[in-house]
């Protein structure tokens, strides 16, 4: 473990891989590492929604960063992979993680600069570095908001509704509105 200038407060970091990419979460947002055979698979669901799984009595949702849909990523029924449980401000969610390479480093008091883009909803507060090599340092409440609004905005897209997961008022758009079904009394 590298240790911080002298004379600078420390934070400590939990450093892993996700889908081979290098990604780290402050320590005190970590709940568990835990085995990703546990996990239930929903239907329907867009990519990167990897499944629920329970955690002390809760049921926990678990995604990814990519979004290569259908099946548990890495292959096969836990196929290398771990969850890691985090704590935010609404809840716990999962992270599904490369199952080796997890690691604490202490670096200084936060993460270095703008992180790097993530996409998918996940926002990074900056980056930590270990052995030469750059971890986004992802910002657990921002990310889950994020990663949340790009499932919301699935289903929308799937449903045709407005946006907010319910279906458009009769005559506004979308699957089955009427807008221009003539068995609804619109003109041909």
């Amino acid at each position: 473990m590298d240790e911080p200038p002298e004379g600078r407060p420390s934070r400590a970091y939990c450093l892993f891989l996700s889908e081979s990419r290098p990604l780290g979460v402050p320590l005190d947002a970590v709940a568990e590492v835990m085995e990703a055979g546990r996990l239930v698979r929903l239907p329907l669901c867009p990519g990167q929604v990897v499944g629920l799984c329970t955690y002390r009595g809760k049921i926990v949702p678990v995604v990814r960063p990519g979004d290569e849909g259908g099946g548990p990523p890495g292959g096969g029924e836990g196929g290398g992979r771990a969850v890691l449980i985090l704590r935010t401000g609404r809840g716990l969610w999962g992270l599904s993680i490369d199952r080796g390479g997890v690691s604490v480093e202490v670096a200084g008091e936060g993460p270095a600069g703008e992180g790097p883009p993530i996409g998918r909803g996940f926002v990074a507060s900056g980056s930590v570095g270990r052995r030469g090599t750059s971890h986004a340092v992802l910002d657990p409440d921002r990310s889950w908001r994020g990663v949340k609004t790009e499932i919301d905005q699935w289903y929308a897209d799937a449903l045709g509704s407005g946006g907010d997961g319910f279906p458009p008022p009769p005559g506004q758009g979308g699957v089955g509105s009427g807008a221009s079904d003539t068995r609804q009394g619109g003109q041909p």
